[in-house]
């Protein structure tokens, strides 16, 4: 489907891949190869999803993907917070802290901290003060929740999310009613259209 639909209007959808069809016990460079593959195939960004990946911070295949997205000029969406889901392979939250030390070695690759940590939102705005390659979204988080990270970080760096179509039809209808009253127009319009641009390198 994202396929036929990325065939009809490439301009509209930004590919983003998880890990590539690697066994998790393999070699570093098996690792970069996966990801350089997806790369070559019009991958623009990479998703760590920790609870459905099973992997720890530390793994290789997190190392390689990060090596891959700088050599490539490419992003990474963390998924961050607790969520508990039939399908994860284990729930515990996924804590952003974790991945300090690729932050620290890849300054250079564009990070969401996505879902800004969720019930712990001040924890994803400590990173943003420390790395400035951090990026985050606004992803399940309430107005007055939005309100205290632009005070607390600015807005240069927070992006417009949704989590569509996870929930219902109507979640990003939702996400920008919930931003528009958490926002000025300036902010509002930095968010949902010069950030991400920023983030997505177009």
């Amino acid at each position: 489907m994202l396929g036929e639909a990325l065939n009809r209007d490439p301009q509209s959808l930004i590919p983003v891949c998880t890990l590539p069809a690697v066994s998790a016990d393999a070699a570093e460079q098996a690792w970069v190869d996966g990801f350089a593959d997806l790369a070559k195939l019009g991958a623009r960004g990479f998703k760590i999803h920790p609870n459905i990946d099973g992997l720890d911070a530390g793994h290789t295949a997190y190392r390689a993907m990060f090596q891959v997205a700088e050599s490539h000029g490419l992003f990474i969406i963390l998924h961050t917070g607790k969520f508990t889901t039939v399908v994860n392979k284990h729930n515990r939250p996924a804590d952003p802290f974790e991945y300090k030390p690729l932050f620290q070695d890849h300054p250079r690759v564009r990070v969401c901290l996505a879902h800004m940590n969720r019930d712990e939102p001040e924890l994803a705005w400590e990173l943003l003060k420390q790395y400035d390659q951090l990026f985050t979204d606004t992803s399940w988080q309430p107005a007055h929740a939005l309100v205290r990270a632009l005070k607390t970080i600015g807005f240069d760096r927070v992006l417009l999310g949704s989590d569509w179509p996870l929930l219902h039809p109507d979640l990003q209808k939702n996400a920008l009613d919930i931003l528009s009253r958490a926002t000025s127009e300036k902010e509002f319009e930095a968010i949902t259209r010069k950030n991400p641009r920023r983030f997505l390198a177009r």
